[in-house]
């Protein structure tokens, strides 16, 4: 209980291991909302949580006003509780996942067991033994729930060509914006790729030289006018990933294509590292940045 010189250490080891773990797990299942609202209404993904997200609005602006902590205008997902994210995956998004989830009930006592845990861990009382093994199993039925998403990462269908039929058509013009950039001597991206991934579409591009700016995302959010896309990005090498979702209108996509095919950066080298291709993976742990910069 007090460590060297008297100084208090009740938080053990055990303890913010158990709490690391509901971290985490709670942060998976706001990236699983956030995947799957983006995918299926694109740019109006927000407004389809109705009253969520009227309360987490305005717990952040409680927030926003007291003045003396920071907020995040940027991640109103991070201002829901786990109930919200129960009722918008067994709602909301449940004809998407309903074929890979636990039966309705099955789901609803589960999160019953993980709200009393994150409460409990929230409000400072060690997590035994045997809520641990309940933890291991609510763990282990998101994990086995979400295996899909690696499955249809392995169905991912390369494109060489805008023109395939995967390409939705009012994604076409601002691809071949990016396509002739590519294609230029002197443009600014190369090695270009398309695949389709699920309800999104997958560019994969390299910058020719330089490499990202810090503030290149934020800027491309404000631009695109969206935050309702996916980047996965590497500075060294300069290469990018980025998850559109293929709902978007013409104009919508648009702006998301030029935004980020006009992200700023610095510098004109590059260091050649070797570099794995990322991807949205919804298996522990997640290698992903959101564009709204979500905090973990």
């Amino acid at each position: 209980m007090f460590g060297e010189q008297g100084i208090a250490c009740f938080c053990t080891d055990d303890d913010l291991a158990a709490h690391r773990r509901l971290y985490n797990l709670e942060a998976y299942l706001r990236y699983l909302v956030r995947w799957e609202l983006i995918g299926l209404f694109g740019i109006e993904w927000l407004g389809k949580l109705g009253s969520i997200k009227k309360d987490a609005l305005k717990t952040m602006e409680d927030e926003r006003q007291l003045g003396v902590i920071d907020y995040d205008p940027r991640n109103p997902l991070s201002y829901t509780v786990a109930k919200d994210l129960q009722t918008t995956i067994d709602g909301i998004i449940w004809d998407s996942l309903s074929a890979w989830m636990p039966r309705a009930d099955i789901l609803q006592a589960e999160f019953e067991i993980l709200r009393a845990l994150r409460n409990k861990s929230a409000h400072l009382r060690r997590l035994t033994p045997r809520d641990l093994r309940s933890l291991d199993r609510i763990e282990s039925t998101f994990t086995h729930a979400t295996a899909q998403y690696r499955e249809v990462r392995r169905q991912a269908v390369d494109m060489s060509s805008i023109r395939r039929p995967e390409v939705p058509s009012p994604l076409r013009p601002g691809l071949k914006k990016w396509f002739a950039d590519a294609d230029a001597v002197d443009g600014k991206w190369t090695d270009l790729k398309l695949s389709s991934v699920g309800t999104y579409l997958r560019i994969d591009a390299r910058l020719r030289v330089g490499a990202f700016h810090p503030a290149a995302v934020g800027e491309a959010v404000k631009s695109a006018e969206t935050d309702a896309f996916f980047l996965s990005m590497d500075d060294p090498t300069g290469r990018l990933s980025a998850y559109v979702p293929a709902c978007l209108t013409k104009d919508q996509a648009s702006k998301v294509f030029a935004a980020l095919q006009n992200m700023r950066t610095v510098g004109d080298t590059l260091q050649e590292e070797p570099f794995e291709v990322p991807f949205f993976d919804f298996v522990f742990p997640i290698h992903v940045e959101l564009p709204a910069a979500l905090r973990l």
